[in-house]
């Protein structure tokens, strides 16, 4: 009897996962709060443990999954069906994101800021960025759905990041706005042929080199008032003190001016600017460059296990000896676990 129902809990909740029907997740509580009642009057404590196991982990999932984390964005007027069609679209990747990171958590605040502000993402290397830029991205699509000539562009200082970037962002948006070419790459000097002159029209996600933007820019002098979100990747180049170091920092500050990120503003038309980085010694000094505010900053030291850790836990009556510093670890990464291994 409690093999089905535990069974009939994991199908409630492979529900909620495909579609975030929160239903179905309290009909799995519900049912596993039921059968571990059922097991503690039975003195079956091998199945009392292994349905608190998997409460444990349905809880953890919950709390971090991509419909409870964009439950906010998907509350807002006209925006359930986008909202959730790039939460499945995630689902389709060749990594499944299934749920975020503590360091995308982090950002979703600054992501959704009532005003728009710009704001410098300071985030180790490994982790997550791309994806809290993925999420500025479906903001910025929430927030212009209306107006199709608005356009986000993302600065790639490498050919080979910007590849990878398009790559990573095409699978995905080209679902959310049911357009094959809403992401585009521009690679190469700041000459535009006759297909870049099209894409630049359709797309409205472009990936650009410097160079290539600064092309755009003069090809067509009323472009940047069409654009509504910068995403400066590897923001941290802009202060080397080579030729492109400084290209790149005269380009930054060139947008800075002409899309008016200064001064602060609560208007949705206005653009904003996401600079990312892994590596800013002066986190608060790019964060006053590009929003004239030191603290539009989203900086976060933490970043994913570089390797599994693999340990042996024994109970000695009253607590849990591990062999090495997992324990430490896991409490690290979460701390919601230290009642339950006291």
């Amino acid at each position: 009897m409690l093999l089905g129902k535990v069974a009939s809990v994991l199908g409630q909740f492979l529900k909620f996962v495909q579609e975030g029907n929160e239903i179905e997740l309290k009909l799995a509580y519900a049912t596993l709060s039921l059968c571990q009642k059922t097991a503690s009057q039975m003195n079956d404590w091998y199945w009392w443990w292994w349905m608190e196991c998997i409460r444990l982990v349905i809880t953890e999932f919950n709390k971090n999954c991509l419909w409870t984390q964009l439950n906010l964005m998907m509350q807002e007027i006209n925006a359930s069906e986008m909202v959730s069609t790039y939460i499945k679209a995630n689902y389709k990747r060749n990594n499944p994101v299934v749920e975020l990171w503590r360091t995308q958590i982090e950002s979703l605040d600054a992501i959704n800021d009532p005003k728009r502000r710009s704001f410098c993402l300071s985030i180790p290397t490994s982790g997550g960025k791309t994806r809290v830029a993925e999420l500025a991205i479906l903001r910025f699509l929430l927030d212009h759905a209306d107006d199709l000539n608005a356009k986000c562009v993302y600065i790639a200082p490498l050919r080979k990041l910007a590849h990878e970037v398009e790559q990573t962002l095409l699978p995905i948006f080209s679902k959310v706005t049911s357009n094959p070419i809403a992401v585009s790459s521009f690679y190469g000097g700041q000459e535009l042929d006759i297909v870049d002159k099209e894409r630049l029209t359709e797309s409205r996600i472009l990936i650009v080199t410097p160079e290539k933007l600064d092309g755009m820019l003069r090809y067509n002098p009323d472009m940047h008032s069409q654009i509504r979100l910068v995403i400066a990747d590897e923001g941290h180049m802009i202060g080397d003190e080579s030729s492109r170091g400084y290209k790149y920092r005269m380009l930054l500050e060139r947008l800075i001016y002409l899309l008016r990120i200064k001064p602060i503003a609560s208007d949705l038309n206005r653009s904003r600017l996401l600079l990312v980085s892994g590596v800013l010694p002066n986190a608060n000094e790019f964060a006053g460059l590009i929003a004239g505010d030191a603290s539009s900053l989203v900086h976060i030291n933490w970043c994913p296990s570089d390797e599994p850790l693999i340990a042996q836990w024994t109970w000695n009556g009253q607590n849990l000896v591990t062999s090495n510093n997992l324990c430490a670890h896991l409490l690290y990464f979460n701390p919601s676990m230290s009642e339950y291994l006291q």
